[in-house]
């Protein structure tokens, strides 16, 4: 089953729990660090994008990687590295 992500899937209530699964099984903790909507760019009702705030080590390259949702569960997600420092990674993903 697909889940189709929406902007309210990644507020504040809804997070609590956000992590990307690491290879391992392990869980790398997320936060949201910006929310913003896109202009509408295709057949998407509300395209959006969500940056995200994980530690800096380990990262992950850009690519698809498994989202654990608290609420929807494991979603396989394309991720963008777009900032990195000695304390953090950010991660931007778009839904268009």
């Amino acid at each position: 089953m697909t889940v189709e992500l929406k902007r309210q899937d990644f507020m504040a209530d809804a997070v609590a729990g956000l992590a990307f699964e690491l290879p391992d099984g392990g869980r790398l903790a997320l936060a949201v660090a910006e929310l913003r909507d896109l202009p509408p760019i295709s057949s998407r009702k509300e395209p959006f994008a969500v940056v995200l705030q994980g530690p800096a080590n380990p990262a992950y390259a850009q690519g698809i990687v498994p989202l654990l949702h608290p609420v929807h569960g494991r979603c396989d997600v394309f991720a963008v590295p777009i900032a990195r420092d000695a304390q953090k990674t950010l991660y931007e993903l778009i839904f268009n």
